[in-house]
């Protein structure tokens, strides 16, 4: 709670002094008239003051929050997700918690689909990927008002997270940099709608060292003002000549290394980081084994395999599973 401090002015009456005081000199008279003026005002810049450090909270507030996105988001009591790949491409659903009931808001329009979801000042932001297929895409950010489901283009590009009225992407997917081309991170101010450098990512993507291979970004988020790399890794068998190339090794350390967008390595342990690799026991979850996992809300979203099929659980903070889709996998 903030302490306001009340400055109080004892005015003195003018009047006929006992015992021959006299009149006051008319300096004492200025000098009064000027106090009195000076402490008429000073409520007033200390409400401007007060007001000015509301302000300054509520940003820090915001800029010490780990930002990213994922497959849904959760607000005012409802779940908007999205699933796109593994032979599921659905539009963005909305799911009342309290009723289960689903509806699908967006149409997915014969594309491949919605993904990275994330919601901000009165819409959902995300990724859509307008190509049909796996040999390519075509991949524009997009928004979506909560009000009646119109959208907005905003610019080409991928991954987006939305903090302090800015965009950050990339402006490829991770499995598309190759020969040296370092990933290049843009902000979109949704304002003045000017798209701006913040940096080539300068740590490693994909390529083997000392016996393990790297298998490009897994997550970026944002965090303290600055925007953090997750690089996932997997230890590789023996070299084999016959395929001129490493040979999978099945009890394999796998994992992500943090990065800052310089490349600097970082340590993990200052940080909530929560890895995923497709060979995670699901159980928890509803599924054998996971290939994606959001947390969403105090929740998390997961997508495993499960009985042959794909499936898609959300999971309450209490740890109760709720199925939301199940499909065959692409094949």
């Amino acid at each position: 709670m903030r302490r306001r401090v009340f400055i109080g002015v004892c005015i003195l009456a003018l009047g006929v002094c006992i015992n021959g005081c006299g009149d006051m000199k008319q300096e004492q008279l200025q000098d009064e008239i000027e106090i009195t003026e000076t402490s008429k005002e000073e409520p007033q810049i200390i409400e401007e003051i007060e007001e000015e450090k509301s302000v300054d909270e509520n940003e820090l507030e915001n800029l010490h929050k780990k930002i990213t996105s994922g497959m849904g988001a959760i607000y005012d009591g409802k779940l908007y997700y999205a699933i796109a790949g593994g032979g599921c491409h659905t539009g963005i659903i909305c799911r009342d918690m309290t009723t289960g009931s689903e509806t699908e808001v967006v149409s997915n329009r014969n594309t491949n689909g919605f993904s990275s979801l994330s919601i901000y000042d009165g819409y959902i932001y995300c990724v859509w990927d307008k190509y049909v297929g796996t040999d390519d895409s075509d991949s524009y950010i997009y928004r979506f008002s909560l009000t009646d489901f119109t959208g907005e283009e905003l610019v080409k590009g991928n991954r987006p997270i939305v903090v302090n009225n800015n965009v950050y992407f990339w402006n490829k997917e991770w499995y598309e940099y190759a020969d040296g081309e370092l990933p290049t991170l843009y902000a979109y101010n949704i304002d003045s709608k000017d798209v701006t450098e913040v940096g080539k990512f300068e740590g490693p993507t994909f390529g083997i060292e000392n016996g393990y291979g790297y298998n490009g970004i897994y997550d970026y988020f944002y965090y303290d003002e600055k925007i953090y790399i997750e690089v996932e890794y997997e230890e590789l068998g023996e070299y084999d000549e016959n395929v001129g190339g490493y040979l999978w090794k099945e009890d394999a350390e796998r994992g992500v290394e943090l990065y800052d967008l310089q490349g600097n390595t970082l340590d993990q342990s200052d940080f909530d980081i929560e890895y995923v690799s497709y060979y995670t026991d699901g159980e928890p979850y509803g599924v054998e084994h996971i290939t994606q996992l959001t947390d969403v809300g105090e929740g998390k979203l997961v997508i495993g395999y499960s009985g042959g099929n794909e499936v898609c659980n959300y999971i309450s903070v209490d740890g109760d599973i709720i199925k939301l889709q199940s499909w065959m996998p692409a094949e």
